[in-house]
């Protein structure tokens, strides 16, 4: 139950990226995507610096995100909300 506007979410749509370390993924998957999809963010990516993935968040239920696809390197990445983009995850790494 939501009782007071959070600035920093509440404008948030459609896709956030997030890159991190892998120290970071913890954070990212346990405290970030879940708060994100409790406001309703429809897609959140997770850039595994370490493994050259993106993992692809979508369909926040109920505080959580019910779908995750994780992209390798060179696999073009699948996203509703950029269709069509042209990206992969080992342009988000250095090769």
């Amino acid at each position: 139950m939501r009782t007071t506007p959070t600035p920093d979410v509440d404008d948030a749509e459609d896709l956030l990226p997030s890159e991190g370390s892998e120290s970071a993924l913890r954070k990212d998957r346990t405290i970030k995507a879940p708060l994100f999809a409790r406001y309703g963010l429809r897609e959140y990516w997770t850039v595994n610096v370490m493994k050259r993935e993106v993992e692809v968040n979508v369909k926040p239920l109920d505080g959580d995100y019910s779908d995750t696809q994780t992209f390798a390197a060179h696999e073009p990445i699948v996203s509703a909300a950029l269709p069509g983009l042209p990206v992969t995850p080992a342009d988000f790494t250095l090769e």
